[in-house]
């Protein structure tokens, strides 16, 4: 059983704290993904679980041993990096095999090795190529194949896929993915892009300004964010929010100089200073709907996306249907029945909906 173990974790540098006390467990086996915006701290504490960072304070632990002290090639982890990092004066098979030579492995032991996760990969008749005849997939893949030659604990990924087209990005997503489920390893990785982390994921941990803001799965964390944050990065396109108040048992959302109401809340009393947060493919069209105008229409095929503001604030809606819209006309949506959150507009805190 590999397990990794995060206990009130810091980061500092100098008087800046990267790091803010996270704490979070990764199962045997579990694909986690880091996720958050540039600066959050993702990568720094993947760093630190890798043993590339020193800990300021707290405890990482990998299975049962406490790694604080240890060095990185003490840890039994292998990492994938955003850029490869291959030698370009060896092939395909010897960077695969590189750490396992380190090791000083036996000859053939190694080359049965590197061919075994060779053909798991689709890189058999690459192995006698160097990195400079690769395209990024196959040069990605070898940095990978690196890594599983040496049977590690557990596997950390940097931003692997930063480097790589929107279509190759798509595809080794599916080959990640189709990867954790043949080999069954604790995988720890990083990104930014939440579809990368929707996609790919047992468990999320959504991370911003060096804290943890949620961890779950993706279906979780997108059917019940626990704050603003959270609803607004999870999900694209992004969740759309507009100012609102409960008056006289109705929520109200702010629409210039009118106030719409979208539903009833007979239980609520009445309060200011709220935000609705509402899905972008969780609208109809309604006469007595929130007035937007419309700035863009993006037709796909298989959607059509209707990019517009209501009293100055951007918003975008998403229909199925193949409805008509001119460029500056005045469309009034409203959210579906019960197909919108709540949130303190101060805090961000997501707020009961009764």
């Amino acid at each position: 059983m590999v397990e990794v173990g995060i206990s009130n974790v810091f980061k500092r540098y100098g008087a800046v704290e990267a790091i803010k006390g996270i704490s979070a467990s990764i199962k045997d086996g579990e694909f986690v993904v880091l996720v958050g915006p540039s600066g959050c701290g993702k990568s720094t504490l993947l760093r630190m679980i890798a043993g590339l960072e020193e800990i300021s304070g707290g405890e990482i632990s990998i299975g049962s041993k406490v790694v604080n002290d240890m060095q990185p090639k003490q840890r039994n982890i292998a990492m994938v990096f955003q850029n490869y990092a291959l030698y370009p004066h060896m092939t395909v098979a010897q960077n695969m095999g590189f750490a396992l030579r380190l090791a000083r492995a036996d000859k053939a032991e190694m080359d049965k090795r590197v061919k075994e996760v060779a053909e798991i990969l689709g890189l058999t008749d690459y192995l006698d190529r160097f990195p400079r005849a690769l395209s990024g997939g196959q040069r990605q893949r070898v940095a990978m194949g690196r890594a599983i030659v040496r049977d590690p604990a557990v596997f950390l990924f940097d931003e692997p896929l930063s480097n790589l087209d929107a279509k190759l990005r798509t595809e080794m997503r599916t080959e990640i993915k189709a990867l954790h489920l043949r080999l069954r390893a604790t995988m720890i990785y990083v990104t930014h892009d939440q579809i990368e982390a929707m996609t790919m994921a047992d468990r999320i941990i959504v991370m911003h300004d060096g804290l943890v803001e949620q961890i779950g799965t993706p279906l979780e964390l997108y059917d019940e964010p626990v704050n603003k944050f959270v609803a607004g990065f999870i999900g694209s396109p992004p969740m759309n929010f507009l100012p609102a108040r409960i008056s006289g048992g109705k929520l109200l959302v702010e629409a210039g100089p009118d106030s719409v109401a979208i539903a009833g809340l007979p239980d609520q009393p009445d309060r200011e200073g709220l935000e609705v947060g509402i899905r972008p493919d969780k609208f109809e069209i309604a006469d007595d709907g929130i007035p937007m105008r419309v700035n863009v229409v993006e037709p796909t095929g298989a959607e059509i996306q209707v990019v517009g503001e209501v009293d100055g604030k951007s918003m975008v809606v998403v229909f199925r249907d193949r409805l008509v819209f001119k460029h500056g006309e005045i469309a009034r949506v409203r959210p579906q029945q019960d197909s919108f959150y709540l949130f303190d507009a101060e805090t961000g805190d997501r707020l009961p909906v009764s």
